[in-house]
């Protein structure tokens, strides 16, 4: 059985200041509730092809979540050694529930992700962890994830891939978590 659906589509300003070896991009964004629904046995499945691929990256789980609008912001300093480069990326997700719900229906989402690479000259290749902490509800597993990544920037255009491997319980239970790998590919358009 196969199943595709469409995540939350988000818009934002990214911005960038470069201080020599040390760069600091920061990020203002607001995701629409696109994301495929979970009505009925197919919104279901909808729901966890959403939730399994955002495993790959925590730290844009709130993408999978349908009848969700979320307010992100994000600083993301890195250094560069040369070739090498240090990334960190921190930030918030403000989680807001639409539609029929309950009054207490906003979640506030941490996302801590730090990622050491290099940059070959035209490829750049990363291992990456990212994490996301729920900070609304007490007892719930952060989700986390290592990952392999190569990103290839051409022009106007970021073609990124990669191999990440969900750590911990999370969202699918510690049995599963151990024995899944996700691969992933992606687009970034750059305005």
């Amino acid at each position: 059985m196969t199943n595709s659906t469409i995540g939350n589509v988000e818009a934002g300003i990214v911005g960038r200041t470069d201080l020599g070896n040390f760069k600091l991009n920061y990020r203002f964004g607001v995701s629409l509730p696109t994301a495929s629904g979970s009505d009925g046995m197919e919104g279901m499945l909808n729901l966890y092809t959403n939730i399994y691929g955002a495993l790959a990256d925590p730290a844009n789980f709130s993408a999978a979540l349908p009848d969700y609008l979320t307010i992100r912001t994000s600083a993301s300093p890195e250094f560069e050694l040369g070739p090498i480069f240090v990334r960190a990326d921190l930030g918030t997700d403000i989680l807001i529930r639409t539609g029929d719900v309950p009054e207490d229906s906003a979640e506030v989402m941490l996302r801590i992700n730090a990622a050491v690479g290099v940059d070959l000259g035209g490829v750049q290749l990363a291992v990456e962890t990212a994490n996301s902490f729920l900070l609304t509800q007490s007892g719930v597993d952060p989700l986390s994830a290592v990952g392999v990544t190569a990103a290839l920037p051409l022009d106007n255009v970021t073609v990124f891939g990669g191999v990440s491997l969900p750590v911990g319980e999370g969202a699918l239970g510690d049995e599963q978590a151990s024995t899944t790998i996700i691969l992933n590919t992606g687009l970034r358009l750059n305005f």
